[in-house]
């Protein structure tokens, strides 16, 4: 008789990058929860021997939250601002108003920190007398 392996269930992933877009907040018609949508643009990059250089490339993806979560973001979160985030992976299908299907994957965000902060104007006049 063979052992019978189960492997773990594990999705996970972190990213940092900046937000694309000011987060959108909708309400669930259904239960009224919170939902936050925006972008997400993490940078990477490698070295091409073909041009001597480093070559830069964003990927854009698709971060939704729910709840309390989902108001901290719209209430933080703002286009540029540089978050670090946990969540996993979600594949969503949808209909398109021409009847077609489709399919998105997107991030579930279960725990965000904004990595800058953005300070009032009186914050910033304070910060710069104390230089």
């Amino acid at each position: 008789m063979g052992k019978k392996v189960r492997p773990p269930k594990i999705n996970k992933i972190t990213l940092s990058g900046r937000m694309g877009n000011t987060p959108e907040i909708f309400f669930a018609k259904t239960s009224a929860k919170a939902l936050v949508r925006f972008s997400l643009a993490v940078d990477s990059s490698y070295y091409s021997t073909k041009n001597d250089e480093y070559i830069k490339e964003t990927t854009w993806i698709k971060i939704v939250a729910w709840g309390s979560l989902a108001e901290t973001i719209k209430e933080k979160g703002y286009s540029g601002a540089l978050v670090y985030l946990e969540g996993s992976i979600k594949s969503r299908k949808y209909s398109r108003q021409d009847g077609s299907k489709g399919e998105s994957i997107e991030i579930t965000c279960h725990h965000i920190q904004f990595l800058e902060y953005e300070y009032s104007e009186t914050e910033s006049a304070e910060i710069k007398k104390e230089k």
